[in-house]
This record gives structure tokens, C-alpha cells and sequence, in this order.
């Protein structure tokens, strides 16, 4: 493969003419003769402009143009101008990349007097092997694409995307959405392929700076344990149930006080001492942390089920003010997920429960702390318990992928032999739908009249219809 590089691209010796050409145009002003060469030398913004011609911001025009790469964006690549890479210190990378562009794209000539450039300013040529390399493994995984070879058009895929991170596993999934975009085609989603799990699997990494916490939230009845036991079913993981430092449920007040000997967050909950909210989230952060270097020793990841119920349905209003994932990422990184389930489902399991801890305790004010919930969530990723009943082994896929977690999709056996608290929903070996709880009519006069379950509906993408049974 590499002698028909060399033998396509005349890596042995620069092409005096097409160097030539770049040369006398930059150095004396020619005018150009032909249309690529016109857009080569056109005129570019200088390295500190931010115009739609080059898209990439002045202090970060090497990285953003790696970014497109990955991703595949070759349209993008091909607007920037010949000035842009001339006068970046990193020039000759810059050529190459655009160059790789301008080949998936099919123009030759342009990719050609790129790459001598690129050679004149002495490029280093394992890098541009590697780039060029990667455009041919690319151009295969497309065409297995085409023919429906889809694990071997993963395996093309990833390949092609070793030409930059040489020390790390990259992430292949953007490129492939790109490329299938293109062609007008897609793979079934509701599969997880043997390749992709190899590949997500041979990617997770251990921190190597921060500590890395993974935080599962979610509203009580809304599916939580049965997800939560499928990711404690994942390899290498330690999944902690029910987690809120600043929690008084279950608590007495301090005249009288409950036994809690293992508990010194409890205990100074029950004081009638001083003790501000200070001391607790530093007590808390301290313990993960010595968590998390117990586990560190096996290459185990830590797993947070935050008590959600505590922060958002308790009292006269959410006690939001103090955010687990906004506790932790003070010491550590922190990967979070959401689940949620349809309001309508998740509040009737709530008030067979009598789990109604909230006040005024109606679906509406429901609806509205719900709302709160996501909001203040709006950056974490969502996933919906109607989804992973119909998909379980692609939802807790992508679930893994987003805490960076190892996958092992033999959790649906295993799952039910994980006990945690909060395990209060109807049980099963058995990953599956279940039927909608009883409800009368002064429960659907309350469901339609409520403009907050139309708007958590919005965010959801969940039908606000409801039928009388």
C-alpha cells in the first residue's frame, strides 16, 4: 500500500511544477491561471478572523480542522483557503487534512498541489501516511456500507480514524453518521453488533487525571432500579443505590434522635450542633474519594443512583439549591445520564405507593417539579424507559457509551441477581413492557388540564393524549 502511495502521490521526489506554480503565486503575486489555483491562493482571512471562509476560530484552526476530519466533514475542509494554511506555524498538517478532504470529494488535482506543499514545508511523512491511508480505509468502510458488510465497514472505519490519536481509541461513530448521511443509507438501529462492542469496549479508558464518578438520575417509579441493575450488571462496575448527602428522610429530629452507629452524615444531620452544609459535602466528597481509590486498585468505575425523590418531590418546593453532579465535578469528572419515564405512568405508581411526598400533592405540581428536574438537567443525556423496554440491549449500549463503562450485553441474564434499595416497582426477570396503572375520570380531567405535562411532553417527545379506560 505504501509503494502506491508513493507511486500515486511522488512522495520520493516534490513535483518541481506543481511547486513551482504554489511558489511563484505566493511569493510574487501572479495572478492565477486556473479556477483551483484561483481558489488556493484566494484571499483569506489572517489567523485572526473568524469568517464563514475558513469557520474555525483563530487560536484553534489545527484542532478545529482535526475535528473535521474525524467527523468527515470534507465539505468543510475544502473551504479553507490556501492563505489560512500558509500562514498557520502548523501549515504543513493543515495541507494534508485539507488534502484528505479534497480527495473524498474526488478532486485529485487540488489534494495534489496541497500535498506538495505540504512536502515542501517538510511535513512529517508517518503523519501523511497515515492521513492518506486513512482516506483509502475510509472510501472501503463506505463501500461496505454499501453492500451491508456492516461489521466490516466498522472495522474500516475505526482504522481510518488512527491517522491523528495514535495513543488513544477514537471515536468512529460521528464518522460513520457522516458517511452513511451522505450515501443515503443507514444501518438497523436496534442492533449492537460483536464489532461495535469490541471497539467501545477496547476504547474505555481509566482517568488519568481526575477521578471519574458516573451519576445515574431519575424520578422515583420512573424505571430507575430496573436501569440501575442493568448497569451494575456491566463489567467492572460498583454501583452505589440512593445517593443524597444532604437527604432528611427517614430521619428523626435531633430530640430524638435515630440509631445510626456507620453513619456520620446521618448522625450530624440529628445534631442540635452547628454543623453547615460546608462539613457534609466535604465529608461526601472525601468518602467517593476514598472510594474510588479502593477501586481503582481492581480498574473498577463507580456508579452513583442519585435519591432524586429527596431533592425534587419532598416539602413545599424542590430543595434543588445543592446538585450532586455540581458537588462532585468540584473534584472530580463527572459522566451522568438520565432516565425518565412518561409523567403519567411514573405519578400513578407514586400515588399507589403513597409516595406523594410533595405538596400540593396533584399530578400538575408533579408536572411542575418534573419540569424543574429537567431543566436543571438540560446538558445531561436522556433516556427513556419506554425505549429500553422495546431496545434494551441498544439503549444500555449507548447508555455505557455515554458513562464510558465497558458493555456486556449478557446483562438481561444477569440483571435481576443485583439487589438494591428503592426496589419498589413491579419485579421480573424480564426486560418488558408493563400495563398502565388504574385511573378514573377526575384523573384525566387533571392530566388534560394541565399545561405542564404538555410542556414536559415537549421535552420528552411523549403523546399528551390520554383515553379514559
Amino acid at each position: 500500500m505504501f509503494k502506491a502511495l508513493q507511486k500515486l502521490f511522488g512522495f520520493d521526489s516534490v513535483k518541481a511544477e506543481g511547486l513551482s506554480e504554489v511558489s511563484a503565486i505566493t511569493d510574487m503575486g501572479t495572478t492565477p491561471s486556473t479556477a483551483i489555483e484561483r481558489n488556493l491562493l484566494a484571499d483569506a482571512s489572517d489567523l485572526n478572523d473568524n469568517s464563514p471562509e475558513t469557520g474555525f476560530a483563530s487560536d484553534n484552526i489545527l484542532a478545529g480542522i482535526q475535528d473535521e476530519w474525524r467527523v468527515g466533514n470534507w465539505e468543510n475542509l475544502t473551504q479553507v483557503k490556501f492563505e489560512t494554511i500558509n500562514n498557520h506555524p502548523e501549515r504543513a498538517k493543515l495541507a494534508v487534512l485539507v488534502a484528505a478532504g479534497y480527495l473524498q470529494l474526488g478532486n485529485k488535482t487540488y489534494a495534489q498541489q496541497l500535498i506538495d506543499a505540504a512536502n515542501q514545508w517538510h511535513c512529517d511523512r508517518l503523519f501523511l501516511f497515515r492521513i492518506l491511508i486513512s482516506g483509502v480505509y475510509n472510501t472501503l468502510g463506505k463501500t461496505e456500507s454499501l453492500i451491508n458488510h456492516n461489521d466490516r465497514a466498522l472495522n474500516f472505519f475505526a482504522a481510518a480514524l488512527n491517522g491523528i490519536d495514535t495513543d488513544e481509541e477514537p471515536d468512529y461513530r460521528d464518522r460513520i453518521n457522516t458517511e452513511l448521511k451522505r450515501l443515503g443509507i443507514s444501518w438497523r438501529s436496534d442492533v449492537v453488533s460483536e464489532t461495535e462492542i469490541h471497539f467501545h469496549n477496547r476504547a474505555v479508558k481509566k482517568p488519568t487525571s481526575k477521578p471519574i464518578v458516573r451519576v445515574i438520575h431519575h424520578f422515583s417509579c420512573t424505571g430507575g432500579t430496573l436501569f440501575s441493575k442493568c448497569l451494575a450488571a456491566q463489567p467492572d462496575t460498583v454501583l452505589l443505590s440512593e445517593i443524597d448527602p444532604f437527604s432528611r428522610l427517614g430521619l428523626s429530629k435531633p430530640q430524638n434522635p435515630t440509631f445510626q452507629p456507620r453513619d456520620i452524615i446521618s448522625i450530624l444531620h440529628q445534631s442540635d450542633g452547628a454543623f453547615d452544609r460546608e462539613l457534609i459535602k466535604d465529608i461526601f466528597c472525601n468518602d467517593i474519594g476514598l472510594i474510588l481509590e479502593q477501586l481503582s486498585k481492581t480498574n473498577k468505575c463507580l456508579i452513583l443512583r442519585e435519591h432524586t425523590h429527596s431533592i425534587y418531590l419532598t416539602g413545599d418546593k424542590a430543595r434543588n439549591e445543592v446538585l450532586l453532579d455540581n458537588i462532585l465535578s468540584e473534584h472530580y469528572l463527572v459522566k451522568s445520564i438520565v432516565t425518565v419515564r412518561n409523567p403519567i405512568d411514573s405519578y400513578l405508581s407514586l400515588r399507589e405507593n403513597k409516595w406523594l411526598h410533595f405538596s400540593p400533592p396533584n399530578f400538575d405540581e408533579y408536572c411542575i417539579r418534573y419540569l424543574n428536574f429537567l431543566r436543571d438537567h438540560a446538558n445531561v443525556k436522556t433516556f427513556r424507559y419506554e425505549d429500553f423496554v422495546k431496545q434494551s440491549n441498544k439503549i444500555m449500549f449507548d447508555m455505557c457509551r455515554e458513562l464510558s463503562i465497558r458493555f456486556d450485553p449478557g446483562f438481561t441474564d444477569t440483571f435481576s441477581q443485583f439487589k438494591l434499595t428503592g426496589d419498589s416497582g413491579r419485579k421480573g426477570d424480564i426486560i418488558s413492557e408493563r400495563p398502565r396503572r388504574a385511573y378514573d375520570l377526575n384523573f384525566v380531567n387533571e392530566v388534560n388540564n394541565s399545561a405542564n405535562f404538555k410542556e414536559v411532553c415537549k421535552l420528552l417527545s411523549y403523546d399528551d393524549n390520554i383515553a379514559l379506560q
